[in-house]
């Protein structure tokens, strides 16, 4: 009996001293101040396509060429076919003058590759990036890049497998995205979306 009542004092004075130390304050926390990353005034260049410059370049099996808003430069892509419609890597191959300038997507970036091109303005095309095998999906990413410096920007990345920037409308200041409603890639609907 003396030790159930010296069991149950023990108990009693652990639960009072575990009630008292809840109960209490606790000591301020010092709060460390939110930093917050930065970045350098001077950014690195975003420049994701591989670049290759070449005195002549005659297209193949290319597109049909798109002027510039100045007339100094053309467009085109190299390797699928006229309307970039067929299975393949694509190049982009812009010529001013005498000089061509060549602008692949890197091999190591999967099986994507260049598909569309329009012009922004005179020194920065819009390029759709998608996969390059296969003949149901049409379009891709967006990117806008710097003819001149090779400067990459994204403009509109996609995850969905099943979205897909097709067109892009300068004029408008819109492109247009098309996504299948299906598994099968077999229907779908676009809808023309303001460029960011």
């Amino acid at each position: 009996m003396k030790r159930a009542v010296l069991l149950f004092f023990v108990i009693s004075l652990g639960f009072m001293l575990l009630a008292r130390y809840q109960a209490e304050d606790p000591e301020p926390v010092e709060e460390k101040p939110i930093v917050e990353d930065k970045k350098p005034d001077s950014e690195e260049p975003n420049r994701l396509f591989v670049i290759e410059k070449t005195d002549s370049f005659e297209l193949e099996f290319g597109t049909d060429w798109k002027v510039s808003p100045n007339g100094n430069k053309e467009a085109a892509i190299e390797g699928r076919g006229p309307g970039s419609i067929e299975e393949g890597n694509g190049v982009l191959v812009v010529k001013e003058a005498e000089t061509t300038t060549l602008f692949s997507w890197p091999a190591d970036e999967g099986q994507e590759t260049i598909k569309y091109v329009e012009w922004k303005d005179d020194t920065h095309v819009y390029v759709i990036v998608g996969l390059s095998q296969g003949t149901v999906t049409k379009g891709g990413s967006l990117y806008e890049l710097n003819v001149e410096t090779g400067d990459t920007k994204e403009v509109v990345i996609l995850d969905d497998p099943k979205e897909e920037v097709v067109l892009v409308n300068v004029e408008k200041g819109t492109y247009t995205l098309h996504t299948y409603k299906d598994d099968n890639f077999m229907n779908g609907s676009t809808e023309e979306i303001p460029l960011p």
